[in-house]
């Protein structure tokens, strides 16, 4: 994952600018020349500059449901082998680049690598970990993400004065790609369901869910600030070892929250982190649209005082650690842990398609997003956080400690979810569980292994006999409060 913290990096390197965006590289150049003549916002606003960071998520999108077939058919090894595979294709390309088209191939074969990866990777660790703490090692895959990313901005710092540098910083992609690829071998193989049932109305609440909630996170605008973050520095005045480097300071906070989301999500919860961390990011994005909003105005042509850009940074810092304590990780771990059986493949590719279709909107409108709006880019990606943060208070059931078995009962106890499914969908849904459960009892009770899943054969058990003879105590109980028959 790391190659998504390069982008930022390298888009702000002059060699690269002058080889595939010479007209970017004259607009940064005539704005330190004139003294800041011009807007400041507006230094890198150019579409095809956009398109080279977006198309890596458009790519993802549309590998996303085709990755949610395979991940289903052939399991969540081949998945990841495949997106392995495709980060060495891209990181090459990317490396090579001799024009502008070979470089945004590179992006796209880059892209089809993380649509692969992040339809298997959340879903596999989600199957296979114990569910006491689920939370926790899902989260591990968000921290290797934010680890990559500090990683990737800490090479461009490093390379910032080697002549030819952005190609080493592209190639590196590889590195990873390469583990992935290895490791994947040596991965057992986790259960395969079918893709059917997300659109019926009993399952509408994971639906709902896996498009909301990726919807939510990227339009928290965190995604492009930390991509684009090195162009807004710079834009804002700082020099070019000072940009690289805040984007490294904010690649450390980003590290530093997820492993805060590490120990506190099976803990904690996962509602209070997002309701906690939606009320931090509200806080911060506004302070930051009232401080450039006080120095820069409208659309004053200025370079920002040292000390206004260092208030700047640790204001996007304070964003930044709620985002990856709250939003970053669990927008990934809550749609891997909420659906059931029947919906599970699909429902994931749903939210991973999701995802990436708003990072593709997200990234070819930022920069002229802040053209436009100046500082009230920010202010609006507040209103959007509220927004976030108020449907969580009212749509998220909370998942801690919840076995993937049991997670069908949250939706039909949910004031909201039990009128959306209705009480028939939820009694026969419940009804079902209650007999799998029981079924799955039976099987332990008789020294087998698994149980038997209607249309998909029998499937493995990742709980023992004594959680399965609780769940169906468990279900039982649940049974006459939705008026279950039997």
């Amino acid at each position: 994952m790391a190659v998504q913290g390069v982008t930022g990096g390298v888009e702000a390197s002059s060699d690269f600018l002058k080889s595939f965006f010479p007209s970017v590289y004259e607009s940064k150049v005539a704005f330190k020349r004139e003294g800041g003549g011009g807007s400041p916002y507006c230094t890198f606003d150019n579409q095809t500059l956009a398109l080279f960071t977006s198309s890596l998520f458009l790519a993802a999108m549309c590998a996303a449901l085709p990755a949610g077939y395979i991940t289903r058919r052939f399991g969540r090894k081949t998945s990841m082998l495949l997106g392995g595979l495709w980060y060495l294709l891209g990181g090459g390309l990317n490396a090579g680049a001799q024009n502008l088209a070979m470089l945004i191939c590179g992006r796209v074969a880059l892209g089809f690598g993380v649509g692969f990866a992040n339809q298997s990777v959340p879903l596999f660790l989600s199957e296979m970990a114990p569910f006491q703490v689920r939370g926790a090692l899902n989260i591990l895959f968000q921290l290797a993400t934010t680890t990559g990313v500090l990683v990737a901005q800490l090479i461009n710092y490093g390379l910032r004065h080697q002549e030819g540098g952005w190609r080493l910083a592209l190639g590196l992609a590889c590195v990873p790609a390469l583990l992935l690829t290895l490791g994947g071998l040596l991965l057992p193989v986790s259960q395969v369901e079918a893709w059917r049932a997300l659109f019926r109305r009993a399952h509408r609440p994971q639906l709902v869910l896996s498009s909301l909630i990726p919807t939510f996170q990227q339009w928290t605008g965190l995604n492009a600030i930390v991509f684009f973050v090195p162009q807004l520095f710079a834009a804002l005045g700082a020099g070019a070892d000072a940009t690289l480097l805040n984007a490294c300071i904010i690649g450390g906070c980003n590290v530093a929250g997820t492993v805060v989301s590490l120990v506190l999500a099976d803990r904690a919860g996962r509602r209070g982190l997002l309701l906690q961390g939606g009320v931090q990011m509200v806080a911060a994005l506004v302070a930051v649209a009232a401080l450039l909003g006080s120095q820069l105005g409208g659309s004053a042509a200025t370079v920002l005082p040292p000390a206004t850009v260092w208030a700047t940074l640790a204001l996007i810092c304070v964003f930044v650690l709620a985002y990856s304590w709250s939003w970053g990780p669990l927008s990934w771990l809550i749609p891997s842990e909420i659906q059931t059986l029947e919906t599970r493949s699909a429902g994931f590719a749903t939210a991973v398609f999701v995802h990436f279709f708003m990072a593709f909107l997200l990234g070819q409108t930022f920069l002229g997003m802040l053209c436009a709006m100046q500082w009230g880019v920010f202010a609006f990606f507040a209103g959007l956080v509220t927004i976030a943060t108020i449907f969580v208070w009212f749509c998220v059931p909370e998942t801690k400690g919840v076995p993937l078995e049991e997670v069908y009962p949250l939706y039909a106890r949910h004031p909201l979810w039990r009128r959306v499914i209705g009480d028939e969908a939820a009694a026969a849904a419940l009804k079902a569980h209650i007999q799998r459960a029981e079924d799955h009892a039976a099987v332990g009770a008789e020294g087998g292994s698994g149980w038997e899943a209607p249309g998909l054969g029998r499937q493995p058990s990742y709980w023992g006999d004594g959680q399965a003879l609780q769940l169906s105590k468990k279900a039982r109980v649940l049974g006459p409060f939705l008026s279950v028959p039997g």
